[in-house]
């Protein structure tokens, strides 16, 4: 059910290798997204990245589907980049840098997690 006026918003310092962030409590919202912000993906590169929910803060199952950001070769990509998810039944949200890969690694990706 959705709370006027009321909502998370949390944005974690950012991940420079694969791994997750720490959980945010979303319990009672149900709509739940999140934004990955890439310093600088370098040339020839790849990211995957995704929103995952918990029950219980230990299981962890996916609210997103994998996104891959890539950048082509001889140049370098930067930007803002959604991970949505509509409703969920989750008391707990984390983002997941999940891989890197191609050319060079060293990606910078902070997230942020809205829920209302």
């Amino acid at each position: 059910m959705a709370r006027p006026g009321v909502y998370v918003n949390k944005t974690f310092t950012a991940l420079t290798a694969p791994g997750t962030t720490a959980s945010v409590n979303v319990a009672g919202f149900s709509e739940i997204t999140a934004v990955a912000f890439v310093d600088e993906l370098p040339a020839g590169s790849n990211v995957v990245l995704r929103l995952e929910g918990s029950v219980d803060g230990t299981n962890w199952f996916n609210l997103s589907t994998d996104l891959t950001v890539s950048s082509p070769v001889g140049d370098s990509v930067q930007g803002a980049f959604p991970i949505i998810k509509g409703t969920a039944a989750a008391t707990d949200a984390r983002c997941n840098f999940v891989s890197e890969g191609g050319l060079s690694t060293g990606a910078d990706i902070t997230f942020t997690i809205h829920a209302q």
